[in-house]
């Protein structure tokens, strides 16, 4: 709501161009694929409906199947870990305390990080592959659904972009190479990703300001979150977590708590047999 007070002139003039034309297709998708690998610093941006489907792309994309082990933790999205299943990979869940990254996976040698809370990754790799959510909440969010997947690897690129299109071959219409899935991103979300991405330095650095605050005001509370580059969220934790989220509320500050229960405890997941401590006592 707010952002979109401070686009509205420039996106409701964008979108209105766009619709002139007919261009509801590709027009921007393109462009904000370019201009977004160009601000991570990678060779590639492959984008797709959303960050369910960037995950399973790129374990598609890595021939992840029935024969093979991915680890991460029971505090993650549950579309990365219904992503796992879909490819048949055995799924091991591991501690909090012992992943860096609770949205991270990992796959052989390989790393998938979802880097939204991250929008600007400190070094990308051959080995190393992130996946990003444009949801609506996300500091660089649109509209509606949207991911991308954000690799230096030429075959990652390649394979996912096939994957994402029906096995379309790029510049050839109607001409596939096998079948696939249909998972784009919309044009108009494109639109406004594209403005919404120059300005992305002042949004993380607004909320840092804001962190700032809450780190001065509530340290002698509650636990406050370490230092982090991007502050998606603030998470703070609390012994009194319900009361303190009833007390917010009526104070009509919103609050979320999240992966409660954590997903290992769902029984339609298989994954309940696992011992993971830290997870519960934080869920």
């Amino acid at each position: 709501g707010k952002q979109y007070k401070f686009l509205q002139k420039e996106y409701n003039l964008e979108v209105r161009h766009a619709l002139s034309k007919g261009d509801i297709a590709r027009g921007s998708i393109g462009k904000f694929e370019e201009e977004f690998a160009r601000f991570l610093g990678v060779k590639h941006c492959i984008t797709v409906h959303s960050r369910t489907d960037a995950v399973f792309f790129t374990l598609k994309a890595l021939g992840v199947n029935s024969n093979d082990e991915v680890i991460t933790t029971s505090m993650n999205f549950i579309g990365t870990l219904a992503a796992i299943k879909h490819c048949g990979a055995t799924i091991t869940l591991i501690d909090i305390k012992d992943m860096p990254n609770e949205f991270e996976l990992k796959i052989k040698n390989i790393r998938i990080v979802d880097a939204t809370n991250l929008i600007s990754p400190k070094t990308i790799n051959e080995n190393t592959i992130y996946v990003f959510s444009f949801d609506y909440e996300r500091i660089l969010g649109c509209y509606g659904d949207g991911g991308a997947i954000c690799t230096n690897s030429d075959e990652v690129a390649h394979n996912t972009a096939l994957l994402r299109n029906l096995y379309q071959i790029k510049g050839v219409v109607l001409h596939h190479m096998d079948y696939g899935w249909s998972s784009t991103l919309d044009n108009i979300h494109a639109i406004l990703l594209r403005l919404k991405l120059k300005k992305v330095p002042q949004y993380i650095s607004y909320r840092k300001r804001i962190a700032e605050v809450y780190d001065k005001e509530l340290k002698d509370v509650v636990i406050v979150p370490s230092e982090r580059q991007v502050y998606q969220n603030y998470e703070i934790q609390s012994e009194k977590r319900d009361d303190l989220a009833k007390y917010l509320l009526l104070q009509e500050v919103e609050t979320q708590i999240k992966y409660s229960p954590p997903y290992h405890k769902i029984d339609g997941l298989g994954l309940s047999h696992f011992n993971l401590p830290i997870t519960e006592a934080l869920s």
